[in-house]
């Protein structure tokens, strides 16, 4: 089991244990070199504006009508949906880039986007590339640039696109989609929320998805991107991303792919049984914000975990994605149990959270790291501050080293052992073997409700020295 659906009420705590185990290896790249395209979309013309009858001063019309429907090819890639505009502060360009080869995949497929001034001089510039474009597929580009006071006046904007090689896909197809879709106007800027399904057999870490959105007549007039840390092998995984908008929005499209630093992980049993969740609770607060944690443990006695991940995805009464949280864990000693409080996004004001879903990656183990259990012990941790949300810990180092650079952990309870909330941060400052330090760290919590207990953790993490 890799995940749960827990009902948002006050306070109710349902326990879980999860397990999974893994091998892993980077996606195989290479290839035989292919056609690439260069595609110039014209400037916008502006026609010229009658002037009125009285002597009313006027000012010059900005191009910012887009251009669309414009479609040109690179062997098997078209690109088709191409649009550009400037407003007072902003331009932006966005397209579509499919693969319309049936039966191959394109590989180190790339695109590069400059915005140009009058005399072809470039202003701006955004590229990127991705592994694979697998037959059918399609990629949505947003590309926004915030004008400098000086900057010239954009006319026009060059596109270049191309792939590196094809292959013949055999049982390595695209195993994305995305579904339940969602935009949302937001308090303070739009956002997109929705599912990446996973259809493999396999766990994938580090999904990318492009997001476009359109007005009534079918034209692009924003988008935004989003990472998915993991997708879990046959399962879902929740996303949220502010997205930037020019027009009424209609329709939103998503659009999820291989990046470079995706890795896959087998999906056994013993992946999963690395780790497990022994309790969590997250609750909305009466200000409507969303607090919790959970309790995680590290089920391998003689084997240290790196690169651990917690998500949390809230839902509403329909199964759309109305928050997101996650929080990662550097390194988890063996037999370590953690309290994790995760930073949770904000739920638009027009949305109805009822239910979460917590998820554990148990992530890789780490040979032959330099402390085989925990050499942070702590002494005491403390709720105060001005506003009772700071948490004084004092930990020793029992290590015979000198140790810098440490994660430090949080968990709130109540009086009936309920997780109210918590927080992490870290400190850098050294402690000698034997010696001890002091540390605050921020605790996120419903203030209405009564703290009966503090629990704290001290672990390394990637920047920890030992000297």
């Amino acid at each position: 089991m890799k995940n749960k659906a827990v009902v948002i009420l006050f306070f109710i705590l349902f326990p879980l244990i999860v397990g999974l185990a893994c091998t892993c290896g980077l996606l195989p790249i290479g290839g035989e070199k292919e056609e690439v395209v260069e595609v110039t979309i014209p400037p916008v013309v502006v026609q010229e504006v009658e002037q009125p009858t009285e002597e009313v001063p006027t000012e010059e019309i900005a191009p910012t009508q887009p251009v669309q429907g414009m479609e040109s090819t690179a062997g098997d890639l078209v690109l088709s949906k191409e649009i550009w505009n400037t407003t007072d502060e902003q331009a932006y360009a966005g397209f579509i880039l499919t693969n319309q080869n049936q039966e191959r995949t394109l590989k180190d497929v790339d695109y590069e986007i400059s915005f140009l001034d009058a005399g072809g001089s470039e202003i701006a510039n955004d590229w990127n590339s991705f592994p694979y474009l697998f037959p059918g597929q399609s990629l949505g580009v947003f590309y926004l640039y915030y004008l400098n006071e000086g900057d010239p006046t954009i006319a026009n904007v060059d596109i270049t696109y191309g792939y590196d090689s094809t292959s013949a896909p055999n049982e390595f197809t695209n195993p994305f989609t995305s579904e339940k879709i969602r935009f949302w106007e937001g308090d303070f800027w739009p956002i997109v929320t929705g599912m990446i399904d996973n259809q493999d057999e396999v766990s994938y870490t580090n999904v990318r998805s492009s997001i476009l959105c359109y007005n009534a007549a079918g034209e692009i007039v924003g988008g935004g991107t989003s990472y998915t840390d993991f997708v879990p092998a046959l399962d879902q995984m929740g996303f949220n991303a502010f997205v930037d908008t020019f027009d009424t929005v209609a329709s939103t499209e998503v659009f999820p792919v291989f990046s470079y630093s995706s890795e896959e992980f087998e999906d056994t049993d013993a992946f999963w049984a690395r780790t497990a969740i022994l309790d969590d609770n997250f609750y909305i607060s009466s200000s409507n914000l969303m607090f919790g944690g959970a309790l995680i443990t590290n089920n391998l006695a003689d084997q240290t975990l790196t690169n651990t991940i917690m998500s949390v995805t809230v839902l509403d009464d329909l199964g759309y994605v109305t928050n997101f949280g996650t929080q990662f864990i550097d390194f988890l000693l063996p037999g370590e149990t953690l309290g994790v409080s995760p930073y949770i996004s904000s739920h638009p004001s027009e949305a109805k959270p009822s239910t979460y879903i917590v998820n554990l990656f148990p992530g890789e183990i780490e040979e032959d790291y330099e402390i085989s259990s925990n050499v942070f012990r702590v002494n005491s941790a403390t709720l105060g501050g001005d506003f009772n949300d700071q948490v004084l810990v004092n930990f020793t180092n029992t290590y015979t080293k000198q140790v810098s650079e440490v994660d430090v952990y949080v968990l709130l309870y109540d009086s009936d052992g309920n997780i109210l909330g918590g927080g992490n941060t870290y400190s850098t400052e050294p402690t000698p073997a034997g010696g001890s330090t002091n540390v605050e760290v921020y605790a996120f919590f419903d203030k209405e409700y009564t703290v009966a207990r503090v629990e704290a953790w001290v672990l390394p993490n990637f920047w920890t020295n030992f000297e």
